[in-house]
């Protein structure tokens, strides 16, 4: 029987690791990727390190800064023998080898095979994010084996793994700055044990306690260790590095892995992983280990700190949750064989069922199974076009875009910054607000901008004039694609590439109402039209095609317009393809393929636009009822989309409704007028009229007491009369009405920065930057924050 177990529990770990080696085997697409494998090649040809900073214009003569040097050759190393599945091999052995580590110590002292693959294949469900090219992944072997180690040591007495901890620790400090964790797993074996001895003293039994010769022999593993870590080229200033890291405002702010964790932003298995695992310390009662509950508690300190550390929260937690679960089944009477088996069975079941999740989860992509680089997500048209046009130089790029470019193009373009923010605090936080672009180009002689799109305020949606991506006189775009931009300077030494390339007309950056716009230009729409040409022609982008498809529908070219927009293939642009399609079909008197559009539309999610264009046709159809479903979502959706009130009031005359048709038009009559109080309110403030700016913005509030924006332009308008009480009721208000009003919490700041509460003022800063991270207050807050450290 026990040779059965051994048997079934063997081939439920094989399973394990296949599901595993599944989830594993992508293809490279992470952006760090790319700096590793970059710096492991400079490392690999100069067989040393450069003494200075060898890809970043501004900080040229610095010294050169790459903790993670060992990762990046090992990386490197698997791609100059077998290429790109080389690469991925290599990440699939330390993705398999983390989990052998956590199913090993999942095993001392208690050998649950089956509850231990149970667990270690959720905690796989969730930590495949970091099934990437990156440092982390040792991190994820190094701690959780440390930790192994002392307790297979301490439940087993044995040493062998106790004997490697030396190495492993030397390996540890040159493949990842995170070797300051080293301490903890030693730490907590210390605490822990102390804490059991004295309990066991004072008549309490918890755990096992720690002997005099135990503690000896761990902590000359400990010294040598140290003495081990510190063999790295960077010394003890590998222990500070990732602190130093972290305490960047500008990287804390922008980098979403570095924000702290909450339960809306993506880690609410998190904070369940973390309830169970609290919940099995009572259930294991007397059986468990006080060092598991000590070398926790830091790695929750630090996971409520930044998201990136709930990942090495999950790895050192899933052990000890197994441990503690397996010790509560011990107290179960002996189970039948026949109930073992079918455990073992329901475990396969288990096993492959959250395997298939993780596949088909919708956050996983099917383009990343397999081997090979994935590059939909960095900018290869616009080098490729780069190429084509021998563009060389210094190039201004995104933050996590220079890495792509180091390894592709250097030394024949140069970026401005990269994935390890190596500038100075000022500048980089000016490429993240993307403020004193001019100033850049002049001072670091760039040659070319290679940019992705903007994400401009509801306010700037109509503009035509002027290029919302990048606005500097001497620049023109050149080219653009799904992704990315580039724009030249006129009179520079690729003039005649502008002279070609340039974009006079369409501007991609813009919203789709200044394309229509544009298009409805007699002066503009042929030049309009034959740029978005051109530019579906050369890259097949569908942006290019939604915006072609919108120009040829605000010029009532609908099939045309048609055309236009089956072509789109891009997924973020199919809703929008979807309505616009409609609208073609139903000037053309299909209301039949119409209504398919429409329907399609609102498949992949709401759209007030969707539900008002529906609504109309199910009007004209004749059935009302469904009419007044979609318009009524409509306008809950919209309440300043007009026209659909006037609909939705017919809708209700056709159903005998006449009250309610009534009150429809009355709230669109507040509403209109609520609308011009507002902008009438705009225009006061902006010509310093700031008491009848308030009388406006008060009327537009109670025309319309469900929106918060009139309440908070309401309240800046009264701290500039010198009414703080006033304007922080009114500000009050908004965040009742809408809690992420960025305004509002801005204003909120200023007047609590006035009553000198710091505490208060700076949570509400906090609150703006996580909502509007590069608005138009962005830098004040920052500036704020940090004045208030």
């Amino acid at each position: 029987m026990e040779q059965k177990n051994m048997r079934s529990g063997l081939l439920l770990g094989c399973l394990f690791f296949l599901c595993l080696f599944s989830l594993a085997f992508q293809k490279t697409f992470d952006y760090d990727a790319w700096i590793h494998l970059t710096f492991g090649k400079l490392i690999w040809l100069l067989k040393g390190f450069p003494a200075t900073e060898p890809f970043i214009p501004s900080m040229a003569g610095k010294p050169f800064s790459y903790s993670s040097w060992l990762f990046g050759v090992l990386y490197y190393g698997a791609y100059s023998l077998f290429g790109p599945l080389g690469i991925t091999l290599l990440k699939v052995a330390s993705v398999i080898a983390i989990f052998a580590v956590l199913f090993r110590d999942s095993l001392a002292p208690c050998r649950r095979p089956a509850i231990a693959l149970s667990i270690l294949i959720v905690i796989a469900y969730f930590l495949r994010p970091r099934f990437i090219e990156r440092p982390d992944t040792f991190l994820l072997i190094f701690l959780p084996f440390s930790i192994m180690a002392l307790n297979v040591y301490l439940f087993e007495n044995e040493k062998r793994y106790l004997y490697a901890l030396p190495f492993v620790h030397l390996l540890w400090a040159n493949c990842h700055s995170s070797i300051n964790l080293m301490f903890v797993p030693f730490v907590a074996v210390f605490a822990g044990g102390v804490a059991e001895n004295f309990l066991a003293r004072k008549g309490v039994r918890i755990g096992q306690g720690i002997t005099g010769a135990q503690a000896r022999l761990i902590g000359i593993i400990f010294v040598a260790s140290l003495v081990g870590s510190l063999i790295s080229p960077y010394g003890i200033t590998q222990f500070t590095f990732a602190y130093q890291f972290l305490q960047s405002d500008v990287l804390k702010q922008e980098i979403l892995e570095l924000r702290p964790t909450v339960w809306v932003n993506g880690s609410r298995w998190f904070f369940i992983l973390l309830g169970f695992t609290a919940l099995s310390f009572p259930a294991a009662w007397k059986r468990v280990s006080l060092a598991d509950l000590a070398r926790l508690l830091p790695l929750v300190v630090l996971a409520f700190q930044s998201r990136r550390f709930t990942y090495i929260f999950a790895a050192v937690a899933a052990p000890v949750l197994i441990r503690n679960l397996s010790h509560a089944v011990e107290r179960i009477p002996q189970l039948s064989p026949r109930l073992l088996r079918l455990g073992g069975v329901v475990a396969a079941c288990w096993l492959l069922g959250w395997t298939l999740a993780a596949h088909f989860d919708g956050s996983s992509q099917p383009r990343l199974r397999g081997y090979g680089f994935d590059l939909n997500d960095v900018p290869e048209g616009a080098l490729a076009y780069l190429d084509s046009r021998h563009v060389a130089g210094r190039v201004y790029n995104p933050f996590h875009w220079g890495q792509y470019i180091e390894w592709r193009d250097t030394p024949r373009l140069v970026p401005f910054v990269d994935g390890r923010g190596y500038v100075a605090p000022a500048l980089l936080e000016a490429i993240f607000t993307g403020s004193n672009m001019g100033e850049m180009a002049r001072d670091y002689g760039l040659e070319a901008f290679v940019l992705e799109y903007p994400h401009p305020p509801e306010s700037l949606k109509k503009v035509t004039d002027w290029d919302l991506c990048l606005s500097l006189p001497d620049w023109k775009l050149v080219y653009w694609d799904d992704l990315s931009l580039v724009y030249l300077r006129r009179g520079g030494p690729y003039d005649a590439v502008v002279q070609q390339d340039e974009y006079q007309v369409a501007k991609p950056a813009n919203s789709i109402e200044a394309v229509e716009t544009l298009a409805r230009d007699p002066q503009k729409q042929a030049l309009l039209v034959q740029e978005l040409q051109r530019n579906v022609a050369q890259t097949h982008s569908s942006r290019g095609s939604i915006m072609l498809g919108h120009a040829f529908f605000a010029m009532g070219r609908y099939r045309e317009g048609i055309e236009a927009l089956l072509e789109v293939k891009d997924e973020r642009y199919l809703q929008d393809a979807a309505i616009c399609l409609g609208q073609c079909y139903e000037q053309l008197g299909d209301n039949a393929r119409a209504l398919q559009s429409f329907e399609a539309a609102l498949k992949k999610g709401e759209r007030s636009d969707a539900h008002y264009h529906l609504g109309l046709l199910l009007l004209q159809k004749g059935d009302a009822a469904s009419a007044v479903t979609h318009l009524k979502r409509a306008v809950q959706m919209e309440k300043s989309l007009y026209a659909a009130y006037p609909a939705l009031a017919d809708a209700y005359r056709k159903l005998g409704k006449e009250g309610e048709a009534n009150e429809v038009i009355n709230s669109l009559t507040t509403l209109r007028q609520g609308e011009e109080a507002f902008n009438a309110g705009v225009k006061a403030y902006m010509e310093g009229r700031l008491p009848d700016a308030a009388a406006a913005f008060q009327q537009a509030a109670a025309a319309n007491p469900t929106r918060a924006l009139p309440y908070a332009n309401l309240g800046f308008t009264q701290l500039d009369m010198g009414q703080p009480d006033k304007a922080f009721a009114s500000f009050q208000q908004a965040l009742k009405l809408d809690p992420n009003s960025s305004l509002a919490h801005f204003g909120a700041a200023m007047v609590y920065k006035m009553r000198g509460d710091a505490a208060a003022a700076a949570s509400h800063w906090k609150r703006y930057l996580e909502i509007e991270p590069r608005g138009e207050y962005a830098r004040v807050a920052k500036k704020e924050l940090e004045g208030g450290r």
